[in-house]
């Protein structure tokens, strides 16, 4: 049976894998320190003896043997062979002279042969010790080899020293990774509480359906950014929720007042006789009204696409003089039974790529919404042109000018807010459901677009679309012989 440990959240995993390089760290340098300090003592040991053999080398020559008595008493093995190879002092006395090893006097013929200084360890089994000795040549003043040197010492000191060391490492050690585990804790708890905090309120807006909560945004790192994320995503949500209740409310209040005019028109018409003078006018109402709510659902279904981002941009290309003439043909008729001139001209022919459907409803929306805001006799104007920003970027322009109410600066910023009317009581009048400009502002947002309006009250708005252009061939895409 296998058993897996698997974190549950992300504070285990940060701390398991810290805590794991915590562990092949203090493996990795725990092992290279201990060879370079053990190979580090040991050269150290080797040069120390070579100096003391140096010494000790002095000392025959000026006959000290005080001085190498000193090094003796200390532990010191002290040998001193002649050029032959044979022992002529040792510090351990004469007796002991036969116990000397055959290898020893081998390292001296060698020293003495070659001149040269070299070191090496033995196990004597005499005093079961383990041995470090450093032979060099005896030499004279005159640099002339009269034998060989040789100075031992016991292992067991200079081990114990280094397991001492050892010791003491592994302790330093031991406390600097209780510390380093206590930052690792720390380190952890400070990275996840926030998003342990971000989970918690999370877990709870879904459970209570408060989206009033907010973090607290203290921190400039991703974290920080998570936390203005959510922040910004409970806002949406916030807003969202606003929309949806003012959307209900308004649709509701909307769709009240033709309800409410047909149920009084039919209550009227059912006490009423047929024949009544009364009845073609209180059907009309019946009719027009009916209409009122068929554009008014229509309008809210088109809201909710592009507000939910579900409206698709169908792409096409087609020729702008044709476009305007399908586009106008219904409002010349509601112009010309208004008693308001429109007019409109184009300034180029030209061929564009756009959703003609939709560019359609967004122009119709600004002629629609002038038509209501202009009074009799009044004038409006639709034109089409072409700027160019450089020789690649271009931009066609949709012009929609009347002598209407106009706009103050002050209600400017809000015309494009669903169901907000400048004058709420003459375009609930004329059958305006507050949603055109914010339905043909979402149409031009989806082409890359922009619209924007001047205006002045009682001088007249315009309203303008501008949508961004490629060059087109004419020749290639052309659908009329219009300058071709």
């Amino acid at each position: 049976m296998k058993i897996r440990f698997k974190p549950k959240n992300i504070f285990e995993q940060l701390l398991i894998t810290h805590l794991a390089i915590l562990l092949l760290s203090l493996i990795g340098i725990g092992g290279f320190t201990v060879f370079i300090i053990k190979d580090g003592s040991y050269d150290a040991l080797k040069y120390y003896l070579t100096i003391e053999a140096r010494g000790i080398n002095f000392s025959f020559i000026n006959k000290d043997f005080k001085s190498i008595d000193e090094l003796s008493s200390k532990g010191f093995w002290i040998l001193l062979y002649n050029k032959k190879s044979e022992v002529i002092y040792s510090s351990f006395g004469e007796s002991k002279r036969k116990d000397i090893p055959v290898n020893f006097i081998e390292n001296a013929k060698e020293v003495i042969k070659k001149s040269k200084p070299n070191s090496f360890s033995f196990y004597s089994k005499n005093d079961n010790l383990r041995w470090f000795l450093v032979s060099r040549p005896y030499i004279t003043e005159n640099n002339k080899t009269l034998g060989a040197i040789q100075i031992g010492l016991p292992l067991i000191i200079f081990e114990k020293n280094l397991e001492n060391s050892f010791n003491l490492l592994i302790i330093l050690g031991l406390f600097l990774s209780l510390i380093t585990i206590f930052v690792i804790y720390f380190l952890s708890n400070w990275i996840t509480d926030p998003i342990k905090l971000i989970s918690s309120e999370a877990k709870k807006i879904a459970r209570t359906r408060n989206i009033n909560i907010r973090l607290p945004e203290n921190r400039s790192d991703e974290i920080g950014e998570l936390t203005k994320s959510f922040n910004r995503m409970i806002e949406n949500l916030q807003e969202e929720k606003e929309f949806q209740k003012s959307l209900t409310t308004n649709a509701s209040h909307e769709l009240k007042t033709p309800i409410m005019a047909m149920c009084s028109a039919v209550e009227i018409m059912q006490s009423t006789n047929k024949q009544d003078s009364n009845w073609d006018y209180f059907f009309e109402i019946i009719v027009r009204q009916s209409h009122r709510m068929k554009e008014l659902v229509e309008a809210l279904l088109d809201m909710s696409l592009l507000e939910s981002g579900r409206a698709e941009i169908k792409k096409t290309y087609f020729n702008i003089v044709e476009f305007v003439e399908e586009t106008v043909k219904d409002i010349e008729i509601i112009a010309q039974k208004a008693q308001i001139d429109f007019s409109w001209y184009i300034e180029s022919d030209c061929i564009i790529e756009a959703d003609k459907v939709k560019l359609q409803r967004a122009v119709s929306n600004l002629l629609v919404n002038a038509l209501k805001n202009t009074p009799t006799n009044g004038e409006i104007l639709l034109s089409v042109s072409i700027s160019s920003k450089n020789s690649e970027e271009k931009e066609i322009i949709f012009s929609v000018q009347d002598t209407g109410i106009g706009i103050s600066k002050e209600e400017q910023q809000k015309i494009f807010q669903r169901f907000y009317r400048v004058d709420s009581a003459r375009s609930r009048e004329s059958g305006g459901s507050g949603l055109g400009l914010s339905i043909t502002q979402q149409i031009v947002s989806l082409h890359g677009g922009r619209l924007t309006v001047e205006s002045a009250v009682n001088k007249g708005s315009d309203f303008k679309i501008h949508l961004p252009i490629k060059e087109i061939e004419k020749k290639k895409y052309c659908l009329r012989k219009i300058n071709c």
